[in-house]
């Protein structure tokens, strides 16, 4: 079974990142950023493996953005753009 979620060739844009991180979210096939998706044991989707290479590449794709300078640094982080797409998710004001 592939991905539902169509795979673009090249992420240039945090609006293309976003974008696709929706899109994977929506189709329950989102996971970890960080992890490599060659060893991701999926739950909801079995893509093939030319598909988990793609997934890291475009990963890889977000992480190199321009502006996004190191972990502590990003103005495109795909872990909070998916944390922020959970609905159950809330993130505690620091100035609290």
């Amino acid at each position: 079974m592939s991905l539902k979620t169509k795979l673009p060739a090249v992420i240039t844009s945090p609006t293309e990142a976003v974008a696709f991180l929706t899109e994977l979210y929506n189709n329950d096939e989102a996971y970890h950023p960080e992890d490599n998706a060659l060893d991701v044991e999926w739950e909801s989707a079995d893509p093939s493996i030319a598909e988990r290479a793609q997934l890291n590449k475009l990963m890889n794709d977000i992480y190199s953005l321009e502006g996004n300078i190191d972990a502590q640094n990003m103005i495109c982080d795909p872990c909070l753009i998916l944390l922020e797409l959970d609905p159950n998710y809330h993130m505690e004001d620091e100035t609290e």
